[in-house]
């Protein structure tokens, strides 16, 4: 475990993995009993001490044998309860040993359209969290997605409730298949990183409740529920835990009966107990002494106590936690059948955007000579933060050895790798194949670091002129980060630039001088600013030219922030126009000359940190345009976390969307690219053609301004785009292209329906109305169909997804699809309460939120 993640826990305790024993005759242990029988007896037994020790999420386990695990409520040796140990990752276990299986992200989950494959995946991500000793996993995400920039978007399914509530109920039906509880998160807003402690979300509550917290209300009164987590931010102006409101809906209108704890150090108070908090995690700071004081002073009753306390043992003795709590067994690494959902898995999530001239599928038999670009393309730790290094994770380009064996593939990676510091503004960064030691002397600078009295800390060839940082939420590497005391920095070498003027640009919060051939051009003042920026220009001729950086630790406060790799430096350069650096230029004329080049390029997105833009990072639009100018039959692969910017995408051949695979994502992009696999997956979010596009582009609106979001906005998503003349989106929600066709037959519906007001009232799906179409796949090849239904209501502009499936359709085969809409899917939160609206209902049948394929109406009656 790096230094960075154990950073993380703010206590860490030795304990062992075996369970206590039960004490002989007691009550508790009778499993004969009701669990209410036996939970009364604990009670009794238990101190008011004791009971308050199950309230406190403790930050790392440790066994004796070396064993961690992330998180864990502290059992009672004495009166025999057992630890509850925890963890969560997007994708992958966090803490533990590194031959683990990494599923895809839920986003690339969502864009299956598939619940059965969701539900696949979870079992196989929760059998190994088992085994290792896990009895809770902190999944799923049900957020609905707002913002693509938020950093962590690929954590939850898609922009779209129902989608969301469908996926969302078979990933934790899926978790709990494996006797692991599946805690849903985060209940409150949740669609920011920046100042996510502190964030006030000043938003109608009809908005909050019938969109941003629907999804909990559906999973939690169609499955059991054990566990939910609260969400860090305020909502007007109160912290959730805080809020009566936010407790009663929970508590009395969903019927939740289960553990509500905080997300780790969210605010709360002691009367968060008094409302239905249950657990405090990573800081003990009301439900330990400060409880204990307040109930012997008579200011909170100890009923309060012994509900909280209730409802975790109740929770403990239900999901089998009491009596059968996971123990670790001695790790073998995942299984074969874990390993094989994963893969199919990611390879129902892949999403073919464009196919010009039937570019795809590639011909697995074939030997075309192929030139794959990009870094992406051999980087094995493509996903989503917090992450950390996953051991047997494949690259693009070894799955694509392996997976067309015949053909001629050549690799050049053609840009740097991208870095945290390509987050930043501005220019993009020095490309690393301009730089050298020395006229002549290989790539990259010499480095050196000292510390505040000028002693050399260390020297060291550097890639580029920038700080990088190393980040928990990536795993990072700390051989990049400066020497802890580091006060100032120099670079030294040699720069290969092309005639003309360059600009020059520095993001940094030190200070920072760059002289060239001994002249100074650049000099910059962070004041301790993250994203000061400053320019200047320069001209010179063609060929080498000796450069000399310096960077300055502004004060102590910065030189913590260095200490702790967490200030970078950026030195970007915007080169002339037609200037190409060396490494791509190599990279386009093999490009040019093969008879396919495919480009991969990624993103970074993690928990704690937003982005500003959905460019993507670093030179890659540069490499995509550029190699696709050589040659048009390119393919761009695309491993992000949602959606991304795609102003190139009419110069290339075809684009595929593999979001972050997991452990063997890029076989599944492969398969589909070799036709090995048909392409299933559709977009569970809309691509806009701008950041400008976004209902939330407004800094007020994302991420907020002076820790203020204001959630104004009548629509996001596709319920946004291409509606009362908003822009319409590069790519719908829903979209995604086939290898073969479908012809549909006519929506089966009837013409009218009586409905039950009752069924607003829960979220149930105990009765529908039944809706169905024929599918024809009318090409030469298998295939999967993706039919989608958006209702609109009486009265409302906008449609909105209420049905889908996914459905694999052999060639000239025909299949009846049901896509029938739950009575409950037809209510809306207005005003205070649930209701069913009668009168008429559009029922659209698409392929997209964008491609609609067929409209009918069905007059609804509410009884």
């Amino acid at each position: 475990m790096t230094d960075a993640l154990m950073a993380l826990f703010n206590t860490i305790e030795k304990r062992s993995a075996q369970p206590p024993a039960m004490p002989d005759g007691a009550a508790w242990a009778d499993t004969s009993r009701s669990t209410q029988a036996r939970v009364d007896a604990l009670l009794q037994e238990l101190t008011a001490e004791e009971k308050s020790d199950l309230l406190y999420g403790r930050g790392l386990k440790v066994s004796p044998e070396g064993a961690f695990w992330q998180a864990w409520i502290k059992g009672n040796d004495r009166v025999g309860i057992p630890d509850v140990t925890q963890g969560d990752s997007p994708a992958a276990v966090l803490v533990g040993p590194p031959n683990v299986t990494q599923i895809p992200s839920e986003h690339s989950i969502g864009a299956s359209f598939a619940p059965d494959s969701a539900r696949t995946a979870a079992r196989a991500l929760a059998a190994q969290t088992h085994r290792l000793g896990y009895g809770v996993w902190h999944a799923p995400t049900l957020d609905v997605a707002r913002d693509y920039r938020h950093g962590r978007v690929h954590e939850n399914f898609g922009e779209d409730v129902h989608l969301v509530s469908i996926i969302g109920e078979a990933y934790a039906r899926g978790i709990q298949d494996e006797k692991v509880v599946a805690d849903l998160k985060h209940v409150g807003m949740n669609a920011v990183e920046t100042d996510r402690l502190s964030t006030n979300y000043v938003v109608n509550d009809d908005r909050v409740i019938g969109h941003y917290l629907a999804p909990f209300r559906s999973v939690i009164q169609n499955m059991p529920i054990a566990m939910i987590m609260t969400a860090y931010a305020k909502i007007n102006g109160s912290h959730v835990n805080d809020v009566p409101a936010y407790f009663d809906l929970l508590r009395e209108e969903w019927g939740f009966n289960g553990v509500a704890r905080n997300d780790a150090m969210a605010a709360h108070s002691l009367e968060s107990l008094e409302l239905g908090l249950d657990q405090e995690f990573r800081d003990e700071e009301f439900f330990g002494s400060v409880l204990l004081e307040a109930i012997e002073e008579g200011r909170i009753d100890p009923s309060v106590l012994d509900a909280a306390v209730g409802r975790i043992l109740s929770m403990m003795i239900d999901v089998g936690l009491f009596d059968n709590p996971p123990v670790p067994v001695q790790w073998q690494g995942p299984l074969e059948g874990e390993m094989r959902a994963a893969h199919d898995s990611a390879t129902r999530g892949v999403v073919v955007l464009e196919n010009r001239d039937k570019l795809l599928p590639l011909s697995p038999v074939s030997s075309p000579r192929i030139t794959v670009c990009g870094p992406a393309a051999v980087d094995a730790a493509i996903a989503g933060g917090p992450t950390r290094a996953i051991a047997d994770r494949d690259t693009f380009l070894d799955a694509l050895r392996e997976k067309l064996p015949a053909a001629q593939i050549d690799y050049r990676a053609g840009i740097d790798a991208i870095a945290l510091t390509d987050m930043l503004p501005g220019f993009d960064q020095v490309s690393q194949s301009a730089l050298s030691a020395g006229v002549g002397v290989g790539v990259g600078l010499t480095a050196t670091f000292y510390d505040e009295a000028g002693e050399v800390l260390a020297t060291r060839d550097a890639t580029n002129l920038s700080i990088q940082t190393t980040d928990w939420a990536f795993g990072g590497d700390p051989d990049v980060a400066p020497p802890a005391g580091t006060a100032r920095v120099t670079w030294t070498g040699s720069w290969l630039a092309a005639e003309g003027d360059h600009e020059w640009d520095v993001v940094t919060g030190g200070d920072v001088t760059i002289s060239i051939d001994g002249e100074e051009v650049l000099s910059h003042r962070g004041g301790s600013r993250r994203t000061a920026r400053t320019t200047a220009q320069i001209a010179v001729t063609a060929g080498a030219h000796r450069i000399l950086a310096e960077y300055v630790a502004p004060d102590e406060t910065q030189r913590a922030f260095v200490d702790a790799s967490s200030s970078p430096l950026k030195v970007g350069l915007r080169a002339p126009k037609g200037a190409i650096a060396p490494s791509l230029q190599t990279a386009v004329d093999r490009a040019s000359a093969a008879d396919i080049a495919i480009v991969v390029v990624r993103d970074l997105a993690s928990e704690g940190s937003d982005r500003s833009t959905l460019r993507l990072p670093g030179q890659q639009e540069a490499l995509i345009r550029a190699v696709s100018a050589a040659n048009p039959r390119t393919i761009v692969v695309l491993e992000t976390a949602s959606a991304v910017l795609t102003p190139w995408r009419d110069s290339v051949g075809a684009l595929v969307q593999g979001w972050y695979g997991g452990s063997r994502g890029n076989a599944a992009i492969v398969d589909v690219l070799a036709g090995l696999a048909e392409p299933a997956g559709r977009l569970p979010v809309s691509f806009p053609e701008r950041d400008e596009d976004l209902p939330t582009f407004a800094p007020e609106r994302f991420p907020g301004v002076d820790k203020v979001v204001t959630v104004d906005e009548a629509e996001t998503g596709y319920r946004y785009f291409g509606h009362n003349g908003a822009p319409v989106a590069a790519y719908p929600f829903g979209f995604g292209l086939s290898y073969t066709t479908f012809a549909f037959g006519a929506l089966n519906a009837p013409a009218s329906t009586e409905v039950p007001a009752a069924a607003a009232l829960r979220a149930t799906r105990t009765g529908s109305i039944p809706v169905s179409v024929s599918v024809t796949n009318s090409g030469e090849r298998d295939g999967f169909v993706v039919p989608q239904l958006y209702v609109r209501a009486p009265g409302a502009a906008i449609a909105h997804l209420k049905s889908f499936a996914s459905v694999a359709v052999s060639a000239g085969q025909q299949s009846e699809v049901d896509l029938s809409v739950a009575w409950a899917d037809l209510a809306v939160y207005q005003g205070g309460e649930w209701s069913i609206p009668a009168g008429t209902y559009e029922l659209a049948l698409a392929t997209s939120a964008s491609d609609t394929v067929e409209t009918i109406e069905v007059e609804v009656t509410v009884s």
